[in-house]
């Protein structure tokens, strides 16, 4: 387990906005090391998006400290928008984080920081930290996120600059391991997993249930996290439903950019 270090982490989701694998694990780990959680980027553009509108009550950016060992900041929305398809933007937006990140270590007392980054786009950050660690931790088939042959070409490139330079790699799935093995063999599966203890609390009654989840009745197969329509396997949830009728289902968290799971 990682002690006494300072660690960056350059999230892809904001620390209050539907709490996942990201906030679980720096929340972990920032009781034995200080962590500076940077959330999602968003530039102007982003207004638009619903699910990201929260940081435009601090356009200038903003600290705050969660603990004595947590802080999250929230970067400005004057960053360039287009970061992911054209990267001249991007390493301008990537000088901005790291003017501003440099701020923050004077407050908050970092030195020499483990770099634990999700998006890409961190390929043209971690040059500014010459004698940092470099962990990429990759979550998703980023490329794949959308149909734009610019995007997905831009976004290879950065995720191969990004592993090249990472002293370790970490891949959600198996078949992500496999094609980022390509650019650094030091590569980890490690699959989301369940926080057996808070579940356990549920089941001996010890955690009691919200209230609109008292009524239904169990037992309960749910899902907490986004809902994004990329990646659900919608016909696995019917095939289990119709299989499985005594279960109850719960999906619990917001649609993943607005975009419902279902066609009615």
């Amino acid at each position: 387990m990682i002690n006494n270090k300072d660690i960056i982490c350059i999230s892809t989701s904001d620390w209050d906005l539907s709490w996942g694998s990201k906030q679980q694990l720096m929340f972990s780990l920032s009781r034995d090391n200080k962590v500076l959680y940077v959330e999602y980027q968003a530039s102007f553009l982003h207004a638009f998006f619903p699910n990201v509108r929260r940081s435009f009550l601090h356009p200038f950016g903003r600290l705050r400290k969660e603990s004595d060992r947590l802080f999250i900041f929230t970067p400005p929305v004057y960053l360039l928008p287009f970061a992911y398809y054209v990267r001249a933007f991007n390493k301008i937006n990537q000088f901005i984080i790291f003017i501003l990140i440099s701020r923050i270590f004077k407050k908050a007392g970092f030195s020499s920081p483990i770099l634990w980054v999700y998006p890409p786009l961190a390929a043209d950050l971690i040059g500014y930290f010459p004698k940092s660690t470099v962990i990429y931790h990759c979550i998703a088939d980023f490329p794949r996120e959308k149909k734009s042959r610019l995007r997905s070409r831009l976004i290879n490139k950065m995720e191969e600059d990004l592993c090249k330079r990472s002293e370790l790699v970490i891949a959600m799935t198996d078949d992500l391991a496999d094609k980022l093995k390509k650019n650094n063999p030091k590569v980890l599966t490690l699959a989301s997993a369940v926080n057996f203890k808070y579940f356990d609390g549920i089941n001996n009654k010890s955690v009691s249930l919200p209230d609109d989840l008292r009524n239904i009745s169990r037992p309960i197969l749910g899902v907490v996290g986004y809902l994004d329509a990329h990646v659900f396997d919608i016909g696995l949830l019917e095939y289990l439903a119709d299989s499985k009728p005594e279960y109850s289902f719960v999906l619990i968290g917001p649609f993943f950019r607005g975009e419902s799971l279902f066609n009615d």
